[in-house]
């Protein structure tokens, strides 16, 4: 029995370890070149960081904290954003197309100019967040939270 107990404890430091070791490796490829395709940065806290014109091509962000990052001009095409917090953020001519962003926190975001072509927004909060000329085409805004005065022109292939 102590045996099994001892193995089962190397295992999550081990698994600890790990899970430290690639965010610091990912967040290195991240500072030295602007990208990060296919990175694994889960509960990862980005708040205030300037990630402007980035690559975050089929990146994981579930449950990060993006509050009032700078991600204008960034390619997050095929990212999960899902429960992510971007309160804030500025995501203005973004391309997010296919993108998960159910549950998200997108509440005072800039969202003027992004690409949300068939991006899920199932559950986002949209509160207060600027939508001017951003495209919607074929996304899924099922139980996303608007402003209930405000007026988003969406086109016939988004989904309710």
């Amino acid at each position: 029995m102590k045996r099994i107990i001892f193995f089962i404890f190397v295992g999550l430091i081990f698994s600890l370890f790990n899970y430290a070791y690639g965010h610091k490796k990912e967040l290195n490829i991240l500072e030295t070149t602007n990208e990060c395709k296919r990175c694994h940065l889960n509960s990862i806290d980005f708040s205030g960081k300037d990630l402007s014109e980035f690559d975050f091509y089929l990146t994981n962000f579930i449950d990060a904290n993006l509050t009032n990052t700078n991600l204008s001009k960034s390619y997050l095409s095929l990212t999960n954003l899902s429960g992510a917090n971007l309160s804030g953020a500025n995501l203005s001519d973004a391309n997010l197309s296919g993108a998960n962003l159910s549950g998200a926190n997108l509440s005072g975001a800039n969202l003027s100019g992004a690409n949300l072509s068939y991006t899920e927004l199932s559950g986002a909060n949209l509160v207060g967040a600027n939508l001017s000329g951003a495209k919607f085409y074929g996304a899924n805004l099922s139980k996303a939270y608007f402003d209930s005065i405000k007026k988003i022109q969406v086109h016939h292939h988004a989904h309710f």
